[in-house]
């Protein structure tokens, strides 16, 4: 079904699994630990898993085609909460949580960043379409290094 996000918590390595709704667990050795089938009560036709992140004991899923696309899960995939709404964003497509777990999310359907508090709160939005500095046309990834810089990647 494809893969999806990948993340670490220093003992093992989450993989999304796409169209199937779950996570595999790894060994840094690659050995298959457990796959996690994710419980969320927002799924319709056609969700599927774009990205993950882990911050503290949660892993943050972000889904497309979901009223909720981003979502935190106990490591056994339990949901514990919703956080930001399909309102908030054009097109979210992936994202990573600072240092203060704030989530930072690369907008793709208005080619903007946006950073929401831990609870969906939005706090900051940053960039518009164009091909100039600070301006994106296809973001196709994120992060944010220990000294706060938030990294994108953008096709355009």
């Amino acid at each position: 079904y494809g893969l999806s996000g990948i993340c670490t918590d220093n003992t093992h390595i989450y993989v999304g699994e796409s169209m199937n709704m779950k996570i595999t667990v790894l060994t840094p050795e690659l050995e298959v630990v457990q796959r996690i089938s994710l419980n969320t009560k927002f799924k319709q036709d056609h969700t599927y898993i774009n990205d993950l992140s882990l911050a503290r004991d949660e892993v943050y899923v972000c889904f497309v085609n979901s009223d909720y696309p981003i979502q935190a899960f106990t490591k056994q995939g339990i949901l514990t909460r919703c956080i930001i709404h399909k309102d908030m964003l054009g097109s979210a497509m992936f994202f990573c949580i600072d240092q203060q777990l704030n989530i930072i999310v690369s907008d793709n359907g208005c080619c903007e960043i946006k950073t929401f508090s831990n609870d969906g709160k939005l706090m900051y939005t940053f960039g518009n379409r164009g091909t100039a500095p600070g301006e994106f046309s296809g973001l196709c990834g994120i992060s944010v290094n220990d000294l706060c810089h938030i990294v994108t990647v953008d096709e355009g």
